[in-house]
C-alpha cells in the first residue's frame, strides 16, 4: 500500500510514471497515475478514479499511456478559476491512471517494427484483457479503487482500449469452452473489477463486421489485408475465434459452451450494479472504424435490458446512449477536449450536479 508519507513528498497536480503493475516488472505491464490533490482529501464518497486504456489496434507502439495528458490538460484548462465556464469534473476526481499492456507483434511498423524475441510485443488475445485486469488489480492492492469503503472508477477506452474494457467487463477471457463458472480472480461480479460507469470512443466490438466492412470491392486489397492483419495478428487466423472474443456477440460464445462469460445484465434488465451508464461514441469523420460498431453495441446492451437514451443516472437500471463525436480517430485523443467534455457530464450525472456542456 503506498503510504500517505510518500505521497507527501510531491507537490500538486503530481504524476507517476511507469508504475509496475506485475511482479517481476516488464516494460509494457506499467501504469501512470495523475493526481490533481493529496488522495487524502478526495473522499470516495465525492470522488471516482478513472482510468484510461489506450487505443492503437493491439499492436501500435506509438499509442501508450500518455494518450490521456491532452484530456487531463483540458480537465485543468477548464477547471480554473478564470475559465468562465468552470468545470464541476476536477473536485470530483481523486485520480486518473492510464495503463499500458502487452502488444501484439507489428513487424511492419514503419519507425518501430516488432522483434520476435520481444515478449512485450508478441501476445495474442486474452493477454491484452489480462494486462488490464492486472492493472485494476493493482489499482485495487494499493489504492483501494473498487473495494468497500474505496473509491469507484469511471473507465474511459478509445478504439481497441474501448473493446479490452468491455471484454474486461464480460470477462471474454478464456480460449476454449468450459461449464466452469468464471474465476472469482476476474469475476465482473466483484466490485474491484466494475467501473462505476464508461466512456467508449470510437470502439471495435464485433471483429467479424470489423473485417467484413473492410473488405474488397469497397475497400482497396491494400487497405483490407492491413485490416486482416491487425485481427489476425491479435486473435488469429480463425474467424470462430473473432467471434468468440468480440464484446457485441456474448451469445455466440455462450452457445458454443463458455459458461464463464458474464452477460451485461441480469435476467430482470434492472440491476443495480455498476456499471449503471455506458456512452457509445463515435464520429462520422472516423476513417478507420465504422459506424456500425457503435451501433451493435448499442442494440447488444438494449438487447440484455439497457435502457436507451439520455435519462438520470439512478441505483436502479441501466442506461446506454450514443453521441456524435468530430474529428478523425485518432484526433479524439489527440486533442482530448471532447473526453473531458464526457468526463464532466458523466461525473455530473453520478455526483448530481450540473456538467453536461463542459
Amino acid at each position: 500500500m503506498v503510504t500517505s508519507t510518500q505521497k507527501e513528498q510531491h507537490s500538486y497536480p503530481c504524476q507517476l510514471n511507469g508504475i509496475p503493475y506485475t511482479d517481476p516488472p516488464t516494460r509494457l505491464q506499467t501504469l501512470d497515475i495523475w493526481f490533481p490533490r493529496p488522495l487524502e482529501e478526495s473522499p470516495p464518497e465525492g470522488s471516482v478514479w478513472i482510468v484510461y486504456v489506450h487505443g492503437g489496434a493491439w499492436r501500435d507502439p506509438l499509442q501508450t499511456s500518455t494518450g490521456i495528458l491532452p484530456t487531463i490538460q483540458h480537465l485543468l484548462k477548464f477547471s480554473s478559476p478564470n475559465s468562465p465556464s468552470p468545470s464541476p469534473a476536477l473536485p470530483h476526481i481523486a485520480a486518473i491512471a492510464s495503463l499500458n499492456y502487452r502488444l501484439s507483434p507489428y513487424p511492419l511498423h514503419p519507425t518501430h517494427p516488432s522483434s520476435p524475441d520481444d515478449e512485450s510485443r508478441n501476445v495474442r488475445h486474452p493477454e491484452h484483457v489480462r494486462d488490464v485486469g492486472k492493472g485494476l488489480e493493482y489499482l485495487a492492492s494499493q489504492y483501494g479503487v473498487g473495494k468497500a469503503g474505496g473509491h469507484r472508477w469511471l473507465g474511459i477506452g478509445h478504439s481497441c482500449g474501448a473493446t479490452l474494457l468491455l471484454q474486461h467487463l464480460s470477462n471474454i477471457l478464456s480460449s476454449k469452452p468450459t461449464s466452469e463458472p468464471a474465476s472469482t480472480s476476474v469475476s465482473t461480479l466483484s466490485s474491484t473489477w466494475v467501473p462505476e460507469s464508461l466512456i467508449l470512443l470510437s470502439g471495435i466490438y464485433s471483429l467479424p463486421h470489423f473485417i467484413s466492412a473492410h473488405s474488397p470491392p469497397e475497400t482497396p486489397q491494400n487497405i483490407a489485408d492491413i485490416y486482416r492483419a491487425i485481427v489476425t495478428g491479435a486473435f488469429g487466423d480463425e474467424e470462430k475465434a473473432w467471434r468468440r472474443a468480440s464484446p457485441a456477440m456474448l451469445g455466440y460464445r455462450h452457445k458454443l459452451g463458455y459458461a464463464d462469460t458474464q452477460e451485461y445484465a441480469d435476467e430482470q434488465g434492472d440491476s443495480g450494479t455498476p456499471p449503471r451508464l455506458v456512452i457509445l461514441a463515435w464520429s462520422e469523420e472516423d476513417g478507420l472504424v465504422e459506424r456500425e460498431q457503435m451501433a451493435l453495441m448499442s442494440d447488444k446492451l438494449i438487447e440484455s435490458g439497457w435502457r436507451e437514451g439520455l435519462s438520470s443516472v439512478t441505483k436502479k437500471g441501466r442506461i446506454v446512449e450514443c453521441r456524435k463525436l468530430t474529428g478523425a480517430h485518432d484526433e479524439v485523443w489527440e486533442q482530448g477536449e471532447q473526453i473531458a467534455g464526457l468526463v464532466g457530464e458523466v461525473l455530473g450525472r453520478v455526483f448530481g450536479v450540473e456538467g453536461r456542456d463542459v
